[in-house]
C-alpha cells in the first residue's frame, strides 16, 4: 500500500510560487475595477476575529504542527489522514492505515447516534427540550448496547458452527427497546421485561460478512425532521 508521510507547520511562510498562482487565479475570477484579493480579506478577520475569542478564554493560539500522512487504498482512492504524533521512528507511516481502520467501529457509532437515534431530530426548541432529548437518546443508546452485548453472547452460542457469524441487529434492537423502554422504567421488577427483550434481540439478527464494499455516496444529503411543536416565544 503506498504511503506518503509528510509533516506540517500550519504558520509557515507561504510559498512565493503558490503566492502568485493564486494572485494569478484571483485576478482572472474577479470583476474588473474590484481589488483581487478583497474576497480572502473578509476569511483574514474571521481568522483574527477567532483569535481574539480564544485569548479571552485563555485559549492558547500558537500554531499546532501536524503530520500528513497519504494511503492509496485498494479501491484507487486516495486517503489523507492527519496527525500529532510527529516522531518518524515511534510511529511509522506504515501503521496509520491499520490503526485508523481499527477505529472504524467508533465511526459506526457516531452514523447510529446521528442517523439511527437521530439525535438532531428535537421535540420542541427550547434549550431544555434539546437537553432532555439529548440526555435520552444517549441513555437509550447506552442501555440498548448493554443489552445487546448480552444477546450477542447467545448469538455466538447457538451459531456457532454457521457459515457466516451473525451479530444483532443494533437497528432492530433499537426499535424494540423505544417501545418498552417506559415501561421499564417505571416496573418495580423489570427482570422479566429484561430478559424478554434480549431474548428479541438475540433472535433478530443479520450475518457479518467481511470485506463488503460499496460506493460511497458522495455529496450533501440533507434533510429535515417534522417538528411536530410550535417554537418556544
Amino acid at each position: 500500500m503506498p504511503i506518503l508521510d509528510r509533516s506540517v507547520t500550519p504558520d509557515r511562510s507561504p510559498d512565493p510560487s503558490s503566492t502568485a498562482a493564486v494572485r494569478r487565479w484571483a485576478s482572472s475570477t474577479t470583476p474588473r475595477g474590484q481589488n483581487p484579493l478583497s474576497r480572502f480579506r473578509l476569511k483574514s478577520q474571521k481568522l483574527t476575529h477567532s483569535q481574539a475569542a480564544c485569548r479571552s478564554r485563555g485559549l492558547p493560539t500558537t500554531a499546532i504542527p501536524v503530520r500528513l500522512i497519504r494511503v492509496l487504498l485498494p479501491s484507487g482512492t486516495v486517503e489523507i489522514l492527519m496527525t500529532s504524533l510527529l516522531d518518524r521512528d515511534d510511529h511509522p507511516a506504515e501503521e496509520f492505515a491499520t490503526l485508523y481502520h481499527l477505529r472504524w467501529a467508533q465511526e459506526e457509532n457516531y452514523k447510529c447516534f446521528k442517523c439511527r437515534v437521530e439525535v438532531e431530530n428535537w421535540s420542541g426548541k427550547s434549550s431544555l427540550t434539546i437537553r432532555q432529548d439529548f440526555h435520552a437518546k444517549v441513555f437509550t443508546l447506552n442501555l440498548t448496547a448493554v443489552l445487546t452485548r448480552t444477546a450477542q453472547q447467545q448469538v455466538d452460542e447457538h451459531h456457532r458452527g454457521d457459515g457466516h457469524p451473525k451479530q444483532v441487529n443494533l437497528t432492530h434492537a433499537l426499535c424494540a427497546l423505544k417501545g418498552t423502554l417506559v415501561r421499564l422504567l417505571t416496573r418495580s421488577d423489570p427482570l422479566e421485561l429484561l430478559r424478554a427483550l434480549i431474548d428479541v434481540f438475540a433472535r433478530t439478527i443479520e450475518p457479518v460478512r467481511p470485506g463488503r464494499l460499496y460506493p460511497r455516496r458522495k455529496g450533501p444529503r440533507l434533510h429535515g425532521y417534522h417538528m411536530a411543536y410550535k417554537p418556544c416565544s
